[in-house]
């Protein structure tokens, strides 16, 4: 098989991987769901791959997708590929720890202070000398940053509200999303709430009382949302994440979270009468990830907080 110098440098390493990951999955929508692309990139990147080529290396099925015999040996090579990366990401296990790094993750608030945080510690204990800097900032902040090499990675939180918006941001940045976690969004409030003595909530019911917010969690996509069940729907915003659980502690103001953001204050918030109630007329949920630059090879260190960050939530599941 030959393929001209010119079509080898126009190939993307992501494209590579998708072809792997289609082998995993088997179908383009679970491969897409997977790596949080939509069904159309995932297919035109194929398509792009296929046209460089200048042959078919998948086909549709009524069941998936079947690798051409010429697409199998494609495949092959792709894995080879992706080996002989990890191969040289694996060259940072033999340079001395004491040599000094530097990785800057950014994180998605309230999950700061739990996960993310203990992670980063048990990191550094590993590798004394690293430097490690830590940003806290919403999603799309932290998809900008990672974009602009300011960031290594960073944990977004993206729901279903936003998503095909963020796909497409990724996509257009060239930015991978490994998913960390499924969760579902619930309403907060405290025991001053005439809702505190109920399990479920409606949003429209919910959101009659004053809403407080961490700083600028909410984008623009939420906050419509928010404002499609109560158009004037009273904001309240704090510069303090505890200051939210104190506001929900001493009023009758609601908030919503996922679950996965009070893991490790359960018990304060169960001490302060602070509950979840589920929402029964909005199926919102939320996936957690890591987002970093397709065309960067991570450091040891990054790929092993990744790693750590993995089994961490593998753990809580």
């Amino acid at each position: 098989m030959h393929i001209s110098a010119r079509k080898v440098i126009t190939m993307k390493l992501n494209q590579l991987r998708y072809l792997v990951e289609l082998e995993k999955y088997g179908t383009i929508s679970k491969t897409a769901e997977r790596m949080f692309i939509s069904q159309p990139s995932l297919s035109i990147a194929i398509k792009d791959l296929e046209a460089e080529l200048g042959f078919e290396v998948i086909r549709r099925t009524g069941k998936g997708i079947v690798f051409t015999s010429r697409g199998e040996l494609v495949l092959q090579h792709c894995k080879t590929i992706m080996h002989e990366v990890e191969q040289i990401l694996a060259m940072n296990e033999y340079i001395d720890c004491s040599s000094v790094g530097h990785l800057s993750v950014g994180c998605v608030p309230y999950i700061v202070n739990s996960v993310v945080l203990d992670t980063l510690m048990e990191l550094k204990m590993a590798y004394p000398s690293l430097q490690v800097s830590l940003k806290e900032l919403n999603s799309y902040d932290a998809l900008e940053l990672v974009y602009q090499r300011e960031l290594d990675l960073s944990v977004i939180m993206i729901s279903n509200i936003e998503a095909d918006s963020f796909k497409m941001e990724l996509e257009n940045k060239h930015l991978i999303f490994t998913k960390l976690f499924d969760d579902r969004m619930f309403i907060w409030c405290g025991r001053s709430n005439p809702l505190y003595a109920r399990s479920e909530v409606s949003m429209k019911e919910a959101l009659q009382y004053s809403f407080v917010v961490y700083r600028d969690v909410l984008n623009a996509f939420n906050r419509n949302k928010l404002l499609s069940y109560n158009d004037k729907l009273d904001f309240v915003s704090v510069d303090d994440k505890d200051g939210v659980r104190k506001y929900l502690t001493k009023s009758r103001a609601v908030t919503v979270m996922p679950m996965c953001t009070v893991w490790e204050d359960h018990s304060y918030y169960e001490k302060q009468f602070i509950k979840p109630l589920e929402i029964t007329d909005f199926d919102w949920t939320v996936k957690l990830g890591i987002i970093y630059a397709e065309d960067e090879l991570l450091s040891l260190e990054a790929k092993q907080f990744m790693q750590m960050l993995v089994g961490r939530f593998q753990n809580k599941i």
